[in-house]
Formats: C-alpha cells, sequence, structure tokens
C-alpha cells in the first residue's frame, strides 16, 4: 500500500527498514509516523509487478489488477522511453541512466504479455521499435551476442561490455514471440535469435 502510487500505477522503490516500527501491532503503528518512502520508480521491477498483475487479472478474474498493469506500463511507455535509447534504468521526477539491456529486455517481456492479455496492437508495435532499438545499441554484430551496456566512455572498468548468458536467453526468447506474432519466420528476429543462443554453445 505505501508503496504503489495510485495515481499512474506504478510502485515505488522501497520504504526504509525501520526495525522497531515494523515491530508494533497495526494498532500501535497508527500512532507512529511511517517510515521515508524511496519514490524512485525502477523499470526492471516495475516490470515484473505489471507482468504479475496481468496474470493475476486471469487467474482471479479481477479487473482491477489488469488495470493497474497497463496503467503502470503506459506511464513507462510515456516518461520512460528515448527514442534512441530505448528505456531508462528510473524515474525520480525525469528518466535518468540510458543504455543498460536488461531495462530494455524487462520491457520487451511486459510489452509481450500485455499484447498477450489484451489482444492490443500498439503494443505489439512497440516490441517491434524497441527490438530496433536493441539491435542498435546492443547487439554485437560480430558475434551475434547482445551486450550488458551500450558503448560508451567511463573510468576503469565502467565502459567494459559483457554478453550474459541469461540476458541473450530473454532476448532471443521475446524476438522469437515477436516474429511468431507478426507470423514472420523470416526475419532478421528468428535468425538474431538463433545467432545469438548459439554464439555460447
Amino acid at each position: 500500500e505505501k508503496l504503489y502510487n495510485e495515481k499512474n500505477g506504478t510502485f515505488f522503490n522501497s520504504q526504509a527498514a525501520d526495525e522497531k516500527y515494523f515491530q508494533l501491532s497495526a494498532k500501535k503503528r497508527q500512532a507512529q509516523k511511517s517510515p521515508p518512502v524511496d519514490k524512485t520508480v525502477l523499470t526492471n521491477n516495475n516490470t515484473k509487478v505489471i507482468k504479475a498483475f496481468f496474470l493475476a487479472a486471469e487467474v482471479l478474474e479481477d479487473k482491477q489488477f489488469k488495470q493497474i498493469a497497463i496503467m503502470g506500463l503506459d506511464f513507462l511507455l510515456k516518461n520512460m522511453k528515448d527514442e534512441l535509447d530505448g528505456f531508462a534504468h528510473y524515474y525520480d521526477g525525469k528518466p535518468q541512466l540510458f543504455g543498460m539491456l536488461n531495462d530494455n529486455v524487462s520491457m520487451l517481456e511486459a510489452l509481450l504479455v500485455a499484447y498477450e492479455y489484451t489482444g492490443k496492437k500498439l503494443y505489439l508495435n512497440e516490441v517491434g521499435q524497441l527490438i530496433k532499438i536493441i539491435d542498435r545499441r546492443f547487439l554485437d554484430k560480430d558475434t551475434g551476442q547482445y551486450l550488458d551496456i551500450r558503448k560508451n566512455k567511463g573510468l576503469g572498468y565502467l565502459p567494459i561490455r559483457f554478453a550474459g548468458l541469461q540476458e541473450n536467453s530473454r532476448v532471443a526468447t521475446a524476438l522469437i514471440k515477436y516474429a511468431y506474432y507478426q507470423m514472420d519466420e523470416k526475419g532478421d528476429e528468428f535468425q538474431n535469435a538463433e545467432k545469438s543462443l548459439l554464439s555460447f554453445g
């Protein structure tokens, strides 16, 4: 309840872990000031909630969960997306820290789930646009692997890019799903998914 923002369907990052407060009974807590909430909105965490709420709406036959999921997803689309760099890592009044593969893959997965549960072509179109951004920013065309961060300048080890099997498998799964929904088995998505996975063999 403390972490849910009913205005836009998103969930805040965390609430301070005040041991004394949380050891109190529910009745005694009402007389105390609740610990502060970090109202940062994290992309990857919110996509997990969005996917869970779409599923909950289906299993529990409760449309309210679906409405919350759609609100949260639409907020991310409106406030966290850059047409060149994809999705930011977090929002604190404005989108911050672009260039992380995990956030963009998480959005791919959430958008695909949204399409599966709503049938709205809008979400599938967003998937197609995001795939292009991911290919442009994260795909190593020589190896076929998707790298964890975009090219950047930084100190020490910060600019070093890494290809992880878990993230590549998630990208590959999303690419295959998108190609299937588009009924296009000859597109780049299948080829890129195959090349990515085979590169780890």
